[in-house]
């Protein structure tokens, strides 16, 4: 099979959509209600040395995935052990966000439709992209990316005349409760992030996984920061706080005039493209560890 590989470009575009995720519509974490932005930011810095650290990794083993790393510094009993371990999060992930998936699309716009064929329908999606390939999904990602922003972009934009800075008023929480709660953050989305490495041995030379962590985190880190924001000012710390979408909530709120409304919908769209990544990466990476497990050449003929 010829090698698969994927820009450094690419990478960061598959990186950025992969912590968006289901973060575009769900939120981070918003206990800390008005001050969520700045837990957001304890949450970057906390995540600062995993990305190093992931970088580091890659760099030591260029052009190998994590599974192949894992046997070659660990030996063949602790690899496989830490490679099954790997596979089973990416299956557990996967699901998650294809849950969140389907009760988004269950709750705001389809109460009458069983959850079931919207799962089915985004499975066969992102394994339809995992057939293709990983230099689909590069490709496939610059475009979403491109997408996804200029649609973040408008709702922000839209967000101006809707907004009350004094939703960030008081600072009500200690630095302990909130360093406390950006540790939830630093797991998601940034820490999920390891599954990234599953793909990293397709990355073209040279290999600039510093470059990737650093700009793919650093992109990510300011987008979740303005959702958060953004959220806040709108919609006030409780209202946030208190629902399950606040994305998309913010989004009901906001209209163009009197000609353009139903903005959500909006939100809507970052959420399928998002996740869609974020699941085939999942899928990526556990269809891959199988593959390397059982000695299978061409890891496609198990993906679906």
């Amino acid at each position: 099979m010829r090698n698969e590989t994927l820009s450094n470009n690419q990478m960061i575009s598959v990186l950025i959509l992969f912590l968006f995720g289901s973060s575009v519509a769900i939120g981070v974490n918003t206990a800390a209600e008005q001050d969520s932005w700045i837990v957001v930011i304890i949450a970057c810095l906390f995540a600062i040395p995993l990305m190093l650290l992931y970088s580091r990794i890659i760099k030591l083993n260029p052009g190998r995935d994590f599974f192949e790393m894992s046997t070659a510094v660990l030996g063949k009993v602790f690899g496989i052990i830490l490679n099954i371990l790997m596979i089973l999060y990416g299956l557990h992930l996967g699901a998650i966000v294809l849950r969140d998936f389907s009760s988004f699309i269950e709750l705001t716009s389809m109460p009458e439709t069983p959850e079931l064929p919207l799962i089915v329908g985004l499975l066969i999606l992102t394994a339809y992209i995992a057939k293709c390939g990983l230099e689909t999904l590069g490709s496939f990602s610059v475009f979403t990316l491109i997408l996804v922003m200029l649609i973040f972009l408008f709702t922000i934009a839209l967000s101006f005349e809707v907004l009350d800075m004094e939703n960030f008023y008081p600072v009500d929480h200690g630095f302990w409760f909130m360093a406390d709660k950006a540790t939830l953050t630093t797991a998601f989305p940034f820490g999920e992030t390891v599954l990234v490495l599953g793909i990293a041995g397709a990355l073209r030379k040279p290999v600039r996984p510093y470059k990737v962590y650093i700009w793919g985190t650093a992109i990510g880190f300011i987008v979740l920061l303005l959702v958060v924001i953004r959220n806040t000012a709108v919609l006030g710390p409780h209202i946030m706080s208190g629902s399950n979408f606040p994305s998309y909530t913010a989004a009901c709120i906001m209209k163009a005039g009197t000609f353009l409304e139903r903005i959500e919908s909006s939100i809507t769209y970052n959420f399928l493209l998002a996740g869609t990544i974020k699941i085939s990466i999942c899928l990526f990476a556990a269809t891959k560890g199988i593959a390397y497990l059982f000695g299978i050449k061409q890891y496609k003929h198990i993906v679906m």
